[in-house]
């Protein structure tokens, strides 16, 4: 694959400077900050731009501008561009120098290192997931390994051939994905974009895949389009029996320690991740997985049909716990904290007499207040 041999070690100087991690959450910050950006709308941007200060599509500060006022029609200004400027500055790295191999599964005939001899004590692959290592074997999956000066293991990544391109994923050690996958391109004259990686919808069994994210390596024209790949690998094979269960909602063999217990009215029920993902919601009160047919939204969160009641003056389904009786009256805490002053000897509530200085009057308290004033 790309002329890279099992094994055989590679020294790579990289002339891109590159911005450390630190760099980049200092940027994710000031966007946040000053752009009113979501993290995961940032995280994408850098999927599509990279992390190094200089490319061949301009400086990371004219890539940044360009992308948020294409795609958020956000145009940053002169200052906070300065500002982004700086901190991509002050922390792009200078020349260096990585060392790595590329190790092949199936020519190796297995994997041939101890669970943290590549910064790896954290995977799941060699406990667990173990039966992973088969599967991998057999569909071909690879890994980068990478060393300090001193030959001693310190990262690596996973791989796999997609078309003409290949993946990475589930970096460990001092580097994230992303930074493997710009040493690893620079390397082949290659480049690199992130992408969301499953197998079967999935990041989450026996090949489990870290957030599910992946790195997608190979021309720009033949990456820049790809947003997701699944692997739909039949993982469930290589499952040991006695590791398995199914799935009450869909009859799926999954992993024990990949399942989830919920309720379906008021059965518990045990569940693989998708079934969750797809009709399960968790409650605010005590984080339980219950099926969608069972629950009501509310301003907190979900909750229990029976657990909610629905107040017609402000037209919002409210958590049982969360109300208040006055006068008769049934209210819920959001309007409470508007209108009345909480006697904490008596446990008695009482009209405030500067209701009308608070902040965000809406036509629900106006009325709610009105409504008060005549029951007293």
């Amino acid at each position: 694959m790309h002329n890279l041999k099992h094994k055989k070690m590679i020294e790579y100087v990289s002339p891109n400077s590159a911005i450390s991690m630190k760099g980049i959450n200092e940027i994710t910050t000031l966007l946040q900050c000053e752009c009113d950006m979501y993290l995961d709308d940032i995280e994408k941007m850098f999927d599509v731009l990279g992390i190094e200060w200089k490319s061949k599509f301009g400086t990371l500060t004219k890539r940044i501008a360009r992308y948020v006022y294409k795609n958020h029609s956000i145009k940053i200004s002169s200052d906070v561009l300065t500002l982004l400027g700086n901190h991509a500055a002050d922390n792009a790295s200078k020349e260096e120098i990585f060392n790595f191999e590329y190790y092949s599964i199936n020519e190796a005939d297995g994997i041939d290192w101890y669970r943290g001899a590549y910064g790896d004590d954290g995977s799941c692959f060699w406990s667990e997931n173990e039966e992973v290592q088969d599967l991998m074997k057999d569909y071909d999956f690879f890994a980068f390994r990478f060393y300090d000066r001193n030959d001693c293991g310190i990262a690596r990544c996973w791989g796999r051939k997609v078309e003409n391109n290949f993946v990475i994923f589930n970096a460990y050690g001092p580097y994230r994905s992303i930074e493997l996958a710009r040493i690893i391109s620079g390397y082949l004259g290659i480049s690199y974009r992130g992408i969301t990686l499953y197998n079967n919808g999935d990041d989450s069994g026996l090949l489990y895949i870290n957030s599910g994210h992946g790195q997608l390596l190979g021309p720009w024209e033949k990456i820049k389009d790809i947003e997701k790949h699944d692997f739909r690998i039949n993982e469930y094979e290589y499952i040991s029996e006695e590791n398995t269960v199914t799935c009450d909602e869909c009859g799926e063999l999954i992993h024990e320690d990949n399942s989830y217990w919920g309720y379906l009215r008021g059965e518990e029920r045990l569940l693989c991740q998708c079934c969750v993902d797809d009709s399960y919601k968790r409650l605010y009160h005590n984080n339980e997985l219950h099926h969608e047919d069972d629950i009501y939204k509310t301003p907190y969160g979900y909750e229990l049909h029976d657990d909610v009641q629905h107040l017609e003056y402000c037209d919002e389904y409210i958590p049982v716990k969360e109300l208040f009786i006055f006068k008769g009256e049934t209210l819920c805490k959001a309007h409470v904290q508007y209108l009345f002053a909480y006697d904490a000897k008596t446990s008695e509530l009482s009209l405030k007499d500067d209701w009308q200085n608070v902040e965000l009057i809406d036509e629900n308290i106006t009325n709610l207040r009105t409504n008060m004033e005549n029951l007293i």
